[in-house]
């Protein structure tokens, strides 16, 4: 009777998603498999851009390049667009036909 109980709880334990060691190991391995492939596709994708031209003409490091790449990125540029939306949206609302 025992023996048959305990099968039933190991029955109804998997069906509430309690799953063996084993398993949670193998995914935990295939999971951090999975990201270190992530990662080395991301520095080939960072590899390939750094040796490509902007408009076949301006290199990674042209100083151009590198001096616009740092404006937009700043923080206050995005404040900056916003506000210069609004002004337009604006002077739209002011324009008299």
């Amino acid at each position: 009777m025992d023996g048959k109980l305990n099968q039933e709880e190991d029955a109804g334990s998997e069906a509430n998603g309690i799953v063996d060691v084993k398993d949670n190991d193998k995914d935990k391995d295939e999971f951090k498999s999975n990201q270190n492939n992530a990662a080395n596709d991301e520095d080939d994708d960072q590899e390939r851009y750094k040796k490509q031209k902007s408009l076949f003409i301006f290199k990674y490091d042209n100083i151009l390049r590198s001096l616009l790449r740092d404006l937009i990125s700043n923080s206050y540029f995005a404040g900056f667009i916003y506000h210069l939306i609004a002004f337009n949206s604006l002077l739209l609302a002011l324009d008299m036909p």
